[in-house]
């Protein structure tokens, strides 16, 4: 059985022509028998827009099962908070807990949020939210909590997924948008003056949640995926268990893309695990 797991593909952000990478993506997953893929969030400025793509896809690559997460960027537009917290969408991963057949594995899908717990302005929260209201994307989501109370939402539903894992003696993959640990963070240059350093400073309080983190130190998770964060920072052995998956970003003045094109970039980034399947033998 093979799953594929990608985040932050951003074809609005990116300009790309849709309908190609629909047909693209759609072959690569066909051609290489992927069973499941995953999309962990940011694809449109619009919920409904991804909520369609992948419902296309779906058609083209009718032998592979998709799922997608929502990023922050999905919250943009078409996004109340109770749609994004109850979506029916045979294709929406939130909070939802996938058994993979014929194995004793789980892939457990939340979108995250973030708690500022990241930031050294953590205890600042009147500035780190005049902040997001002047500067940051999901500013303009719809959001009836605090995004300490979102947050929690998401700690208290994993929590108790995971001791469901547990108890039935499940080995899990869990995917995610947001980023779940420090140490995954990417460092603020030192060459920075001091209103850019500051500002890169409070904009670490939106890429996650330690508390995530504590959570995904249960011995039942076997690998974490996630993005948000469009470059990857490697955590010596911990690489493996922690994967970030994110294409990112090229425009003209700053390009994040290791690869010339975005199919040769999305390669690159997708992630695959295999499983095994009970009784089943490699060759």
């Amino acid at each position: 059985m093979l799953l594929a797991f990608s985040s932050d593909n951003h074809l609005d952000v990116n300009r790309l022509a849709v309908t190609d990478v629909l047909a693209q993506q759609a072959t690569w997953l066909t051609e290489h028998h992927v069973d499941y893929y995953f999309h962990l969030g940011d694809l449109f400025n619009d919920f409904s827009r991804t909520q369609a793509y992948f419902q296309q896809l779906q058609l083209l690559a009718p032998q592979t099962t998709i799922k997608f997460l929502a990023g922050n960027h999905e919250l943009v537009k078409h996004a109340n908070y109770q749609r994004i917290q109850t979506a029916t969408n045979q294709q929406y991963f939130h909070h939802q807990v996938l058994n993979l057949p014929g194995t004793n594995w789980q892939v457990i899908g939340l979108n995250g949020w973030y708690d500022y717990q990241f930031s050294s302005f953590a205890e600042q929260a009147d500035i780190i939210k005049r902040w997001k209201q002047a500067y940051w994307l999901d500013s303009v989501a719809d959001q009836p909590v605090s995004d300490f109370e979102r947050n929690q939402i998401e700690v208290d539903w994993l929590k108790q997924a995971l001791e469901q894992a547990s108890q039935a003696q499940q080995q899990v993959l869990v995917a995610t948008h947001f980023a779940p640990r420090a140490e995954l963070l990417p460092s603020i240059p030192s060459h920075l003056d001091a209103k850019r350093t500051r500002a890169m400073e409070i904009m670490r309080a939106f890429y996650g949640s330690p508390q995530l983190g504590m959570s995904l130190q249960a011995t039942v998770v076997q690998q974490v995926y996630y993005g948000h964060l469009h470059q990857a920072t490697p955590w010596g052995r911990r690489q493996d268990k922690y994967q970030n998956v994110a294409v990112g970003v090229k425009r003209h003045r700053y390009n994040e893309w290791q690869a010339d094109t975005f199919m040769e970039q999305w390669i690159t980034k997708l992630k695959l695990k295999k499983i095994k399947k009970k009784g089943c033998k490699y060759r």
